[in-house]
């Protein structure tokens, strides 16, 4: 990848994937981190990364340096 992710679906699959992993740090991994990068800096990769977690029935509460912090939606409230 290079220095700056280009805003498409597949990158923002890319990161919901990648925050789905636990053991996956921005820290040690420089497409997380570049992908985290664009999260913040674009609204619309932003929607797209939250669309697609809404798919997956995951809700993104939040990001930081840290990651992408996501939690399965509650099937009761459907």
């Amino acid at each position: 990848m290079t220095t700056t992710a280009p805003t498409t679906v597949r990158n923002a699959a890319k990161l919901v994937y990648k925050a789905l992993h636990t053991n996956l740090s921005p820290a040690n991994d420089a497409q997380y981190r570049e992908l985290l990068d664009l999260y913040r800096a674009d609204a619309k990769f932003a929607t797209d990364v939250r669309d697609i977690a809404e798919g997956m029935e995951l809700s993104v509460l939040d990001f930081s340096e840290r990651g992408l912090v996501q939690h399965p939606v509650n099937r009761l409230n459907n």
